[in-house]
């Protein structure tokens, strides 16, 4: 059964996350990406889950959302951290401060 916090799992990310495509080479643009959402393709060809990133400047792209196309998250939107929730003190504590860097508080 697969772990419901690893970082692979597209059904666990949330919109503004930060992902890394590991099968794009290190100068190709749509390498890192901010996650917008999950659809499914029907059809004849390549029907399927997929996953909608954006670069956060105005380009879109769609890639597939199953695990053996190697997208990782690699950085927690504000989303993501205000709906984690603390294992400890310090994580709490950890996450209040990111949350808190960024102007989520107010």
């Amino acid at each position: 059964m697969a772990d419901p916090n690893d970082d692979t799992n597209p059904k666990k990310w949330v919109f503004g996350d930060k992902i890394e495509n590991d099968a794009a080479s290190y100068d190709n643009p749509t390498r890192i990406g901010f996650f917008v959402r999950r659809a499914i393709r029907s059809g004849r060809i390549n029907a399927g889950p997929y996953v909608q990133i954006t670069n956060g400047r105005g380009s879109f792209w769609e890639s597939p959302a199953d695990h053996g196309h190697r997208m990782t998250r690699i950085e927690f939107s504000a989303i993501s951290l205000h709906n984690t929730k603390p294992q400890s003190e310090d994580h709490e504590r950890d996450r209040d401060e990111a949350l808190d860097s960024i102007g989520w508080f107010g």
